[in-house]
């Protein structure tokens, strides 16, 4: 079996993330909500060049953005808080950087290219080269003529980057799912001996092949392939009953030489559309990546019914135990498997059995998983549908009317200390006190192991700010203060340390902060000593996401 190709790597985590970004940066800047979404654009961005290296196109989009901003947008807002001569140089600089960035990815001979030339080949503007000569060999252009060059530069981007590459994925897109469609027909007539000859389907085939390659299929071809009326029949009787059914032999023979088609064009396309199975079924929104590749929402509904999620894990089901345990050491099971383990419930419960069953190494050793995801599943059962073991309603009245009369004395008792000007935390059997001594050792017993940057049973945590966690004077205004610096005392005296919670509280007593998102923000304070008393200063912190590393299309530039 030929080795898998090393995939391209990009910072964004999904294609929608590369839409928002292209939105913010070409937001119309006459409203100050244009202005803002802009900048978000520049953040975001920045994030991207902190996880890996960003295609020259967006890097140079985002700083001509950024230095227009910087520029009161192209004078609108007023002068800008720089002098002229300092704008020239990085107008100038961000067009030095930009030609040369398009260029030298062109300079793949032995003798080099003139610079004029490769442009021309590209279509860049010839005066594009000249405002790069000028800035490099000769004086400064003005500030007029770079302003005009920072709008016709994000002009041309947005032509033959950006709207290039938006096009191609919502035309691609479109493009498989018919074709796809297509073949399903075909292989109906050739079943029912309507059609002997199967080059047509295997021309489609090829035409899918064609318009994927083995960094973009992720993106095109899976998702298509999970959407409603693929993989997964539009008619509920032609599906998998529920979870832990056999796939139909039909429902296979109908879509096995389109498997076998991609795996033999991209080695290890069945790895990666497993692992998707894998993802979606540990999803609670529901399927929907096809749905950004222009499919119709009608059947959205479909996809969170029982008997989707059932064929859905047949088929990675069938995958895994035909095909990837199958091929012995050419398949790393064990990524397989801990993405399985990361999304633990009764979907993937059958999945973990095949990898049990099937790997001698593993004998006995998932039950632990195996008992965990029964546990969850019957203390997630809906009052819907229950069990034959399920208690019923009326004998958990008492129950119920405790509960209830629990949270009446904590809302009683959070009303009451919020008129209070020193707060005080509620102490319940159902909310310890915050303790004083701050980190404290873990139970060995109770202790469970997380990888670094996850929490505990494996969750990325989200952490995108809000918006108006930038807004260094509403959070002022508000008495909110990112990472304040408070000073100390005057006149040398010593100020006791704050030990207790009410310390941390008494900075928020007496605030208006209500109808606002900003209500449970809560900021931890640091104090410096220091001889005067200068106002508070706020370190910003872009409003970006982690995000993972994901693999993603080689975009045209």
């Amino acid at each position: 079996m030929p080795p898998r190709q090393l995939l391209r790597l990009v910072p964004w985590a999904h294609l929608e993330e590369w839409d928002y970004v292209f939105s913010c940066l070409y937001a119309a800047d006459d409203t100050p909500q244009g202005v803002q979404s802009r900048l978000n654009g520049v953040k975001r961005v920045k994030a991207w060049r902190n996880r890996g290296k960003v295609p020259h196109a967006i890097d140079s989009t985002a700083t001509l953005v950024e230095i227009w901003l910087r520029d009161g947008c192209g004078g609108t807002y007023g002068p800008p808080y720089i002098s002229e001569h300092e704008l020239r140089l990085m107008y100038t600089m961000t067009f030095v950087r930009f030609v040369n960035g398009f260029v030298d990815a062109h300079q793949k001979g032995m003798y080099a290219i003139s610079v004029s030339t490769i442009a021309e080949q590209m279509g860049l503007p010839g005066w594009f080269v000249d405002l790069r000569h000028a800035g490099t060999h000769d004086q400064l252009p003005s500030l007029a003529l770079l302003r005009a060059g920072c709008k016709q530069a994000l002009s041309w981007l947005h032509a033959n980057y950006w709207t290039a590459n938006k096009h191609y994925m919502a035309t691609t897109g479109a493009e498989i799912r018919t074709l796809l469609t297509q073949y399903k027909v075909l292989r109906k007539q050739e079943a029912k001996g309507a059609a002997n000859d199967t080059s047509q389907s295997q021309s489609i085939l090829a035409e899918v092949v064609a318009l994927n390659t083995s960094e973009t299929y992720n993106d095109f071809l899976v998702p298509v392939l999970l959407d409603d009326g693929y993989l997964v029949p539009t008619a509920i009787k032609k599906r998998t009953p529920s979870e832990g059914s056999v796939l139909p032999d039909t429902l296979f023979n109908l879509w096995r030489t389109a498997l076998s088609s991609f795996e033999d064009a991209w080695p290890g396309f069945l790895e990666d559309l497993f692992n998707a199975i894998v993802e979606n079924l540990g999803s609670d929104e529901g399927l929907g990546p096809a749905d950004a590749l222009g499919a119709e929402a009608a059947n959205a509904g479909r996809r969170d019914e029982p008997t989707f999620r059932a064929t859905l894990a047949a088929w990675a089901g069938h995958i895994l135990s035909h095909d990837l345990l199958r091929r012995g050491s050419s398949v790393d099971w064990e990524p397989l498997l801990e993405a399985c383990l990361r999304k633990p419930n009764a979907s993937v419960r059958p999945l973990i059995e095949v990898f049990e069953k099937s790997v001698p190494t593993l004998n006995g050793k998932l039950k632990p998983f195996l008992d965990f995801i029964d546990r969850s599943t019957r203390f997630g059962q809906s009052e819907s549908e229950p069990s034959k073991n399920t208690t019923p309603a009326t004998d958990r009245i008492p129950e119920l009317r405790d509960r209830l009369a629990v949270f009446k004395e904590l809302s009683s008792n959070a009303h009451s200390n919020r008129s209070k000007s020193n707060k005080r935390p509620l102490k319940t059997t159902l909310a310890p006190a915050i303790p004083a001594a701050g980190w404290t050792h873990a139970i060995p017993e109770e202790w469970r192991k997380c990888p670094i940057g996850s929490l505990p049973g494996g969750a990325v945590p989200d952490l995108d700010l809000p918006e108006w966690f930038d807004d260094g004077v509403w959070l002022e205004r508000k008495g909110i203060l990112q990472i304040p610096c408070f000073p100390g005392p005057a006149n040398g005296q010593q100020e006791e340390e704050p030990t207790s919670y009410e310390a941390e509280t008494d900075a928020y007593d007496g605030m208006d902060i209500d109808h606002h998102p900003a209500d449970e923000a809560f900021a931890h304070v640091e104090r410096e000593e220091k001889d005067d008393t200068p106002e508070p200063t706020y370190r910003h912190t872009p409003a970006v996401s982690a995000g993972t590393v994901a693999t993603h299309p080689v975009l045209l530039l």
